[in-house]
């Protein structure tokens, strides 16, 4: 399960990837029928994209991934840490808005 401190860099390419710091090249991913966002490294450039690391970010704030039909949603454990998992998407709730800067 990705739980990484809120300090950390992440960024939406072109491609419709969200990389983890430029760097490594790591790419967030959804495997079939899982709830949790893993990573794995990105393909080279001009090598196919899999379903499995698109991702939209959509006009509501919503990161929506087409291949789980899922977004992505923070919540607390219960000991009380944040975390995310994906989730159904649902208009307006507020655990599934995101901002990139």
């Amino acid at each position: 399960m990705l739980s990484l401190p809120l300090s950390q860099y992440f960024e939406y390419t072109t491609q419709k990837e969200i990389r983890f710091n430029s760097v490594t090249e790591l790419c967030a991913e959804v495997q079939d029928g899982m709830t949790y966002i893993g990573m794995k490294h990105c393909p080279q450039d001009g090598a196919p994209r899999p379903p499995a690391i698109i991702w939209e970010f959509r006009d509501d704030g919503s990161i929506y991934h087409p291949h789980s039909n899922m977004c992505i949603t923070t919540y607390r454990t219960e000991d009380g840490r944040a975390d995310i998992q994906m989730r159904s998407c649902s208009p307006g709730d507020k655990q599934q808005r995101w901002s990139f800067e």
